[in-house]
């Protein structure tokens, strides 16, 4: 199952399960947001059920009042701009079975914007993407790529590159520590920070 994968702009939503404003509601459909009529404005927390294997590009884009995020263990992919400006994001842990995290211009980094973001941990079982010593940042474990990172991201010993858009418009960052080991770092990887 992707999430995402209807576009037809105005989809009925269905089979949603809703409390309260900023109660968690659970969300089994299979659509894509957009922002004109993005259903998850109001709520801090979204569960995405097992099953949903890909979280499209932009699919809580501007979800501005959204703290947490619970991905499940069926995620294997994250698309560009996934949760960018999700200013109220606050973490987010990448589960094992991801195996791509897209990177780069596309649509800008996975976490674009969020400026609230403070913990970034990826499951130890993953075999692909790494967090060590709680530095708060997806690095890509073969390629020593930094892929996405947040303001109290500390880039560890090691890391080669940094990837397009990993910090990218996150004003809440002010400074980081490059390590020596850093030999390329990709275009607008702090774009407006």
């Amino acid at each position: 199952m992707r999430f995402g994968e209807d576009r037809a702009e105005g989809s009925a939503l269905q089979s949603k399960s809703v409390k309260d404003k900023g109660e968690p509601f659970i969300r089994p459909w299979v659509t894509v947001i957009f922002i004109d009529n993005n259903p998850c404005l109001p709520y801090n927390t979204v569960i995405i059920p097992e099953g949903v294997a890909i979280i499209d590009t932009g699919a809580f884009s501007q979800c501005s009042n959204l703290k947490k995020v619970i991905l499940p263990e069926s995620t294997e992919q994250i698309c560009c701009s996934a949760f960018a400006y999700c200013t109220s994001l606050t973490d987010i842990r990448i589960p094992a079975g991801v195996r791509e995290i897209e990177e780069g211009y596309c649509d800008g980094g996975v976490f674009r914007g969020c400026g609230g973001l403070k913990s970034i941990t990826v499951d130890p079982a993953n075999e692909v993407y790494e967090s060590p010593n709680n530095c708060n940042a997806i690095i890509k474990k073969k390629a020593r790529k930094l892929v996405a990172g947040c303001k109290n991201t500390v880039i560890p010993d090691g890391v080669k590159s940094i990837a397009v858009e990993a910090f990218g418009r996150n004003n809440e960052l002010t400074s980081i520590a490059i390590p020596d080991s850093v030999t390329y770092i990709g275009a607008a990887a702090s774009a407006g920070a």
